[in-house]
């Protein structure tokens, strides 16, 4: 297509199930850059009505990335010990949802499941005595400190 040709395109409002609406076929609209979406400004929006605002729509499941494909590729970037150490966390916070003193992150709910919070507490101490040596006395001596309260709060609630 040259420039001296009428361009045309078609839009489709897909919201409301409208009929294409033409685009513009002079060749002063062809002279004109359409803006990069950086160069639309919060000035511009006082021009438009409300039905002309784009509908904001969720992203569905299957566009969203796989959190286990996430944590396999953040995983696959650290060293070996700074992955322990941080799974630390995730097997500490899983073991406090687990014996019902965190809500469920998803649903909100508490639920107790004992055997699941002793499996999690075992891995914070595997993991613990395998980082421990190279860790700083202060965080050191934290995570020592986080491990027994998660070992205090489950016989605690494994006598109820």
């Amino acid at each position: 297509m040259t420039d001296q040709e009428p361009s045309s395109f078609r839009v489709v409002d897909r919201r409301s199930g409208a009929q294409p609406v033409e685009g513009p076929t002079s060749t002063e609209s062809d002279s004109k850059p359409l803006p990069d979406a950086g160069d639309i400004s919060s000035s511009d929006s006082h021009n438009t009505s409300p039905d002309d605002e784009k509908e904001i729509v969720e992203p569905s499941a299957s566009s969203m990335p796989d959190p286990t494909a996430l944590l396999n590729y953040v995983a696959m970037q650290m060293d070996a010990r700074d992955l322990a150490a941080g799974l630390i966390g995730i097997f500490a916070t899983h073991a406090w949802r687990a014996m019902g003193l965190v809500p469920h992150p998803v649903t909100g709910e508490i639920a107790t499941d004992l055997p699941e919070a002793q499996l999690a507490i075992d891995a914070v101490h595997f993991l613990l005595g395998k980082v421990e040596k190279d860790l700083p006395e202060m965080e050191r001596r934290e995570l020592q400190r986080r491990l027994n309260d998660l070992r205090m709060n489950f016989l605690e609630r494994a006598r109820k």
